[in-house]
């Protein structure tokens, strides 16, 4: 069975409230499924393009808070 509300009951900032709270649960509760094939590239994009950059440090290399925090 559907339940109703009958909104036009309330006064005018009442029905505001409720449907900017309505608009909130929405935006919280319905799940967005809009990734596109432009998401995947741009993904594929970034990491091919972090492959690019890395490299690797010496086996004996030692990681120096104190050191990196000099100016």
């Amino acid at each position: 069975m559907a339940k109703a509300i009958r909104i036009e009951r309330l006064p005018e900032p009442a029905r505001i409230e409720l449907y900017d709270f309505y608009e909130f649960l929405v935006k919280k509760y319905v799940p967005v499924v809009t990734k596109t094939s432009s998401d995947h590239e741009a993904k594929k994009l970034f990491f091919k393009n972090l492959a690019a950059r890395t490299f690797s440090l010496p086996a004996n290399y030692t990681f120096d808070r104190n050191e990196l925090h000099e100016r």
